[in-house]
């Protein structure tokens, strides 16, 4: 990527080709998603306030406290998008409670034997957690895992499907700790619901 001088500073009418201009649209793309990582995280929020508002997450101006959890969350799933749209659309988790689970996902998570069980275990190890932020949840986690003597697979991915309702995503914990400790306790319990009515 070039500085706008740089390229001004590079530009000659002698160097310009007669033949008709080609767009890469995945070099575009690619190139979207850079500026995308490299704005302050303030600006990517305001930039995705109209696409959120269009898809109905976000009611009029944000306030304070709605502009700082647009930017939590944004900062969170900005890295694994390439434009604006994206960044919205994959962010729809974070601002509905009311979604599906991914149907290769509940196959492949919701479906082993025992799957509610550890949900129900999951949720109650968030509920214990006294500060609820990165190193916390984390470790409360990894320790459920070992006490249990599972793989962390088998706890992480029906965990992520019951919190967003997708197999893929920002890490685990940055999904918690974005959503914060009642919405995650919330969603476990309603999978677990859901589960149990299968």
């Amino acid at each position: 990527m070039m500085a706008i001088n740089e390229i001004i500073s590079s530009f000659s009418l002698e160097a310009i080709s007669k033949s008709a201009a080609i767009y890469d649209t995945k070099k575009l793309t690619w190139l979207n998603a850079q500026y995308l990582c490299s704005f302050e995280p303030e600006r990517v929020a305001w930039e995705v306030v109209p696409f959120l508002q269009a898809r109905g997450f976000v009611k009029g101006n944000p306030d304070e406290k709605t502009f700082a959890y647009i930017k939590k969350v944004s900062e969170v799933v900005r890295s694994r998008v390439h434009t604006l749209v994206e960044l919205a659309d994959a962010s729809s988790y974070f601002y509905i409670d009311d979604f599906d689970y991914d149907e290769k996902g509940v196959k492949k998570f919701f479906n082993r034997e025992g799957v509610a069980e550890l949900l129900d275990q999951g949720k109650e190890a968030v509920k214990m957690i006294p500060y609820f932020d990165l190193p916390n949840v984390e470790l409360a986690y990894r320790n459920l895992i070992d006490n249990l003597g599972i793989s962390g697979g088998s706890l992480i991915h029906p965990t992520r499907l019951a919190l967003s309702g997708k197999t893929m995503g920002p890490g685990l914990f940055d999904i918690m700790v974005t959503l914060g400790k009642e919405k995650c306790v919330e969603r476990l319990e309603k999978a677990v619901c859901w589960l149990k009515k299968r």
